[in-house]
């Protein structure tokens, strides 16, 4: 019997027979084999991945938002992340996953989707309305003061960097459009705020401001004088409408302590009555005289008589982006101490093309200054 039992054994392992007698045990941690082990625990969401004969978590499936790895599906409804609804779904997968995403803005949680939005980092104030994310301002309706830093020469004192917005307590506001809201007396402890605006620009520059924000308006602001002092003022934007429009601006050293005046205008026009366009300015637009400093930045000037004058005491002239139609020279330029005013991409309309006392090109005319024209728009 045994030597019967030695030959069969060898019979069938010559015969292919192995299967046969040693069959093959299923290996139980192979989802293939054993399907139900990913279905144990319903609340995993887990399928079978043929491949690897493991089991996975299916594609979109979830039991919380902890399975929702995506901003443009961060909410679990009925175990499949989908798209938010709300500011409060991305402020939940934002603390949970560590990103900075808590607003909805077009199904995907993003960083910001308003300006209003850009709150945790003073120095990027603004939301790009591309990306939806904060970056720094770039102009001043960017900011709830009204006014953004754009360059270093911009509100010098704010204590804010280039790109940041600056506070409203750095600012004097002017507004004429409502009687009885502005403020005549810049005593009044609320004068110059944007709740009580002076209502003109004189009273916030007597007021000792520096940064002075003028909103647009139907009717045109008074004319004002610099004397010694650093004043800049900002309006709503060249194009804005309706403008900030002022009949006509002087600036000069104090007479007295003989500190230089410095003022800058940043989009406003000059001229003598809102309108469309408004009416030009009686006299000379803009005049910078003796020991000051004048800069002219995206502005319009209409003037009956001469856009901008000059005499041989102002010391520095700066126009950039503006555009002047005057009766007169559009600038007439008499630097002090052969002095160069800085002429940047702006346009003039004039109506003297020639005068005996100096030279003179394209509405300009000069006496000591030698005049680069070759950023001028004709």
């Amino acid at each position: 019997m045994q030597q019967f039992s030695i030959i069969l054994v060898w019979a069938l392992a010559f015969s292919g027979g192995c299967d046969a007698l040693f069959a093959p045990v299923p290996n139980p941690n192979n989802c293939n084999n054993v399907p139900e082990i990913c279905t144990t625990d319903s609340s995993q969401l887990l399928v079978c991945d043929p491949d690897s004969g493991r089991c996975k978590r299916a594609d979109g499936k979830c039991a919380t938002i902890a399975q929702c790895t995506s901003p443009t599906a961060p909410v679990c409804l009925n175990q499949s992340c989908v798209s938010c609804a709300q500011d409060e779904d991305c402020g939940a997968w934002s603390t949970l996953w560590s990103r900075d995403v808590r607003y909805c803005v077009g199904l995907t949680c993003q960083e910001c989707g308003q300006h209003a939005h850009c709150t945790r980092n003073p120095l990027k104030p603004a939301c790009d309305s591309t990306s939806h994310t904060c970056r720094p301002c770039q102009s001043g309706d960017e900011c709830t003061s009204l006014v953004c830093r754009t360059d270093s020469t911009l509100a010098p004192d704010s204590g804010v960097q280039v790109g940041q917005c600056v506070p409203e307590s750095a600012i004097a506001y002017v507004d004429n459009r409502v009687a009885g809201k502005c403020a005549v007396d810049a005593a009044l402890p609320d004068a110059g705020t944007s709740t009580r605006p002076f209502c003109e620009i004189a009273g916030a520059v007597a007021a000792g401001r520096s940064a002075i924000r003028v909103l647009g308006s139907d009717k045109a602001y008074a004319p004002f004088t610099v004397n010694g002092k650093t004043t800049i003022v900002i309006g709503p934007g060249r194009d804005a409408q309706p403008p900030a429009v002022i009949a006509g601006v002087t600036v000069q050293e104090d007479g007295v302590q003989h500190v230089p005046g410095n003022l800058s205008l940043v989009g406003v026009q000059l001229g003598s009555a809102t309108g469309n366009p408004p009416a030009p300015t009686t006299g000379n637009g803009a005049e910078c005289l003796s020991n000051a400093s004048l800069t002219l930045r995206s502005i319009v000037i209409r003037s009956a008589g001469r856009g901008v004058n000059t005499s041989s005491g102002c010391s520095a002239l700066t126009v950039e982006q503006t555009f002047i139609k005057a009766a007169g020279y559009g600038i007439a330029v008499g630097l002090v101490g052969g002095g160069r005013p800085d002429i940047v991409w702006s346009t003039m309309w004039f109506g003297t093309l020639a005068d005996s006392a100096g030279a003179s090109f394209m509405g300009w005319r000069w006496a000591a200054a030698a005049v680069d024209t070759s950023r001028l728009i004709p």
